[in-house]
């Protein structure tokens, strides 16, 4: 069986009608699996991470401290799955609001250059996913209590799924239509890097972009029971190539969406096992 599936490249350019409730980015989110925005876009998110809450804030162990680099790369690109993304409501523009993913907390900064309205276009959306019967439940949960045997996991919650974009890119408006071109505007490009992070770049003709590779999109899954057979890690470690079961008896529960929180990773704690 081919763990690495093929998956065809695409843009999707996700623009909402003025006035519409919710947000372009987590609308893109919610309508592709429901997934809860990643806040900024990040680059250090694995499957299988584990944390004490419902969000992405109170890490207790990361993957990277369980898997080698190799290992753990199999487990990100096993289940790859291809978004397919239609435009939500042809080329009309998004409102500016402080609800807006990523930009909301510069909302007050934008209007003061003139834009009131703005797009924004995904490029290449992936789903990397961890399914329970295949790879959380028989792989990863495994691998995790054969490295940290004495750290308890039940009521704890797991990366099952992420979603990967290779670039984002904004452009904003005027009340009227017009393009503001944001760039002409230092002290706002030094506050929008403030605000947004670094890996936020304003190009010449306006345009607020993320050029690399970032997640954007988590799902969680609690876990409700571990079960009592764990394999040792050589074990594990050939399992996440071939597929096989290494455990049996543990319960995991998706988590809905409604329940996640919301909030700038930038504020992550600390693991805390």
């Amino acid at each position: 069986m081919n763990v690495f599936p093929s998956f065809l490249s695409l843009t999707a350019a996700v623009m909402v009608c003025t006035g519409c409730a919710g947000d372009p980015v987590a609308e893109l989110l919610k309508r592709n699996g429901g997934f809860a925005v990643v806040r900024p876009p990040s680059d250090g998110e694995y499957l299988g991470d584990v944390y004490r809450t419902k969000g992405l804030m109170e890490q207790s162990i990361s993957m990277k401290d369980v898997m080698e680099p190799d290992a753990l790369n199999k487990v990100m690109t096993a289940y790859l799955k291809r978004v397919d993304i239609e435009s939500i409501s042809g080329k009309k523009d998004f409102k500016l609001s402080l609800e807006a993913a990523y930009i909301g907390v510069a909302k007050g900064d934008l209007e003061i250059s003139g834009a009131h309205k703005y797009r924004v276009t995904v490029s290449n959306p992936v789903i990397h996913d961890s399914p329970f019967d295949a790879q959380l439940v028989p792989i990863l949960i495994p691998a995790i209590k054969s490295k940290f045997p004495n750290v308890p996991l039940e009521g704890k919650y797991i990366v099952r799924s992420l979603l990967e974009v290779d670039g984002m890119e904004y452009e904003f408006f005027s009340e009227n239509g017009g393009k503001i071109n944001i760039s002409a505007d230092q002290n706002l490009v030094r506050n929008l890097t403030a605000k947004l992070g670094t890996e936020w770049k304003v190009t010449r003709d306006g345009k607020l972009t993320i050029t690399r590779p970032r997640y954007i999109g988590y799902r969680l899954a609690r876990i409700d029971k571990v079960g009592g057979a764990v394999a040792a890690a050589p074990s594990v470690a050939a399992a996440a190539v071939a597929g096989q079961p290494a455990s049996e008896g543990t319960k995991l529960s998706s988590v809905p969406i409604s329940e996640y929180e919301n909030r700038d990773l930038r504020e992550r704690k600390k693991k805390r096992r």
